[in-house]
């Protein structure tokens, strides 16, 4: 009989991975070889307890699993370790909630948008509103600061406006907050410019739009 027999090799290398503190990421290699194969996982070149299987899972990352992982393979016949594979792990950026808000047609409605950022240094954060947002919002993409006249034709209305924060070269770290702004009925009187005659009875027209339903 002949039996061919082989050193481990690593086919497929662990990659780095870039994390959100609190979820689940994996890294894991693919190895072929002889059987039976036994696997190490270091961090930072040193021992990790327990992680003997090609993967390695992190159940909720922390700060403090920013490292360099790699694997040490080895069979009866050799042995062969992987690359150093970075793990990156970020705190997601957090909106405060914005409490829902009335507004009046024409009246500027302007405020700032307040974002805990946890990381050291800070995420170079852009603000940005989602889709579905009035045509005539906006926010400061720096700044964070909501703009927001109502026009005449958008009251009344309830308008559902969600504002999000995304790092600008980690997109993974974002999130989003949803507010509403109801826009009130208005009443709006114009009058008109007509020459008066001393002494004479003079009538001045007058505009009355409305689009709330007015009595009598």
């Amino acid at each position: 009989f002949l039996f061919v027999v082989a050193p481990p090799r690593i086919l497929v290398q662990p990659q780095d991975l870039l994390a959100v503190v609190g979820t689940s990421v994996s890294m894991d290699a693919i190895v072929e070889g002889t059987g039976p194969m036994r696997y190490q996982w270091h961090r930072n070149g040193s021992v990790i307890p327990g992680a003997t299987s090609p993967m390695l899972t992190f159940p909720s990352v922390q700060l403090g699993d920013r490292a360099g992982y790699y694997l040490a393979v080895e069979n009866d016949f050799g042995s062969t370790i992987s690359r150093v594979a970075q793990l990156e792990a970020f705190v997601a950026p957090v909106i405060e909630t914005i409490p829902d808000i009335l507004a009046d047609v024409l009246r500027p409605l302007v405020f700032s948008v307040t974002v805990t950022d946890a990381n050291v240094p800070p995420l170079n954060l852009v603000y940005s509103l989602a889709p579905g947002a009035p045509t005539n919002a906006s926010i400061h993409p720096v700044k964070g600061e909501f703009h927001w006249t109502p026009t005449r034709s958008q009251a009344p209305g309830t308008n559902l406006i969600t504002v999000q924060v995304t790092d600008a070269t980690r997109p993974i770290l974002n999130h989003a907050v949803s507010f509403t702004v109801e826009v009130n009925d208005y009443i709006e009187l114009t009058l008109g410019e007509v020459p008066l005659l001393v002494g004479g009875t003079n009538n001045v027209p007058i505009d009355l739009v409305s689009t709330e339903e007015i009595a009598g």
